[in-house]
C-alpha cells in the first residue's frame, strides 16, 4: 500500500475521532450546573467639583436624608445558568448563600433591572454595607438554562472588585466569572484549533485515492471545530 495512501486513511479515522472527541467536550461543557456572570457596563454618570465663583454638588438620596456623592458610577452585572441541569432553591447552602459582593467604593443602591422570565423569581435581600463594602443576597425559586437576571450598582466612585460568590450544591467549580473562564478556555481552543488544522494537512497529504472519501469528513470536522471554538 502507498505511503500516501496510508497517511490518507490515517488522517481520515483521526479526523472521525477529533469530530467525535469535539462533540463530546461540547456537550459536556454545558452539562450540570453553570453559574457564568460578568460586567456588561461601567458608567461614569457625574462627578462633583468646585470652581473660585461656583460649586456642582451630587446629592443622593430622599428629601432630609440626602448625601453628597464624588463620582457617582453605574455598574451593569449580568448572571445566568448556562449548565443543562436546573438551579432550585433547595440547592443554596444555607451557611454560604449567594451574595452580590461589591468592594472598593461606597455603594448607594443595588437593584434588579431585569430577569430572563418572570417566573424565575429572583429577587434580591436587604443591603448590607460596610465602609467601603457591600452585599446583597441573590434569591430564586429555580433557573433553567439560560435563566438569569441583570442587577444595577450605584455607586461613588468605580467599583474596585464586583463578583457574585457563595456555594451551590452540585456545583463543586463554583460560581465563575465569564472573562477569568473564557481566557482559561481560549488556551484550550488554542489547542483545539492547532490539532485540527494538523488533522487537516494530514487529511489533505491524499489528494488523489482518498480525496473524494476523506474531504467530506474534513470539512464537517473543520466546521463542527469552528462553531464550537466561536461559541466559546
Amino acid at each position: 500500500m502507498a505511503l500516501s495512501s496510508v497517511i490518507g486513511a490515517f488522517g481520515g479515522i483521526a479526523s472521525i475521532v477529533g469530530l467525535i472527541s469535539l462533540l463530546w467536550y461540547a456537550r459536556k461543557s454545558s452539562s450540570g450546573k453553570r453559574i457564568f456572570y460578568g460586567i456588561s457596563e461601567n458608567v461614569p454618570l457625574a462627578s462633583a467639583f468646585s470652581t473660585d465663583v461656583n460649586k456642582f454638588t451630587i446629592l443622593y438620596g430622599p428629601r432630609g436624608e440626602q448625601q453628597e456623592v464624588e463620582s457617582a458610577f453605574l455598574t451593569e452585572f449580568r448572571f445566568a445558568n448556562f449548565g443543562r441541569d436546573s438551579i432550585r432553591a433547595d440547592d443554596f447552602v444555607p451557611r454560604n448563600p449567594v451574595k452580590l459582593l461589591v468592594e472598593g467604593c461606597k455603594v448607594l443602591d443595588i437593584s434588579m433591572s431585569g430577569v430572563a422570565r418572570e417566573v424565575n423569581g429572583i429577587r434580591l435581600g436587604e443591603v448590607e454595607t460596610e465602609g467601603n463594602m457591600a452585599s446583597v443576597e441573590v434569591l430564586w425559586d429555580y433557573l433553567y438554562h439560560k435563566d438569569g437576571a441583570r442587577l444595577r450598582v450605584l455607586s461613588d466612585g468605580r467599583p474596585g472588585n464586583l463578583g457574585l460568590v457563595g456555594d451551590i450544591v452540585g456545583m463543586p467549580q463554583g460560581i465563575q466569572n465569564i472573562n477569568v473562564a473564557s481566557a482559561s478556555r481560549g488556551q484550550r481552543s488554542l489547542l483545539t484549533l492547532t490539532l485540527v488544522f494538523v488533522l487537516l494537512s494530514l487529511c489533505m497529504w491524499n489528494t488523489s485515492t482518498h480525496s473524494s472519501l476523506l474531504k467530506p469528513q474534513v470539512n464537517t470536522t473543520v466546521l463542527q471545530a469552528l462553531l464550537f471554538l466561536r461559541g466559546q
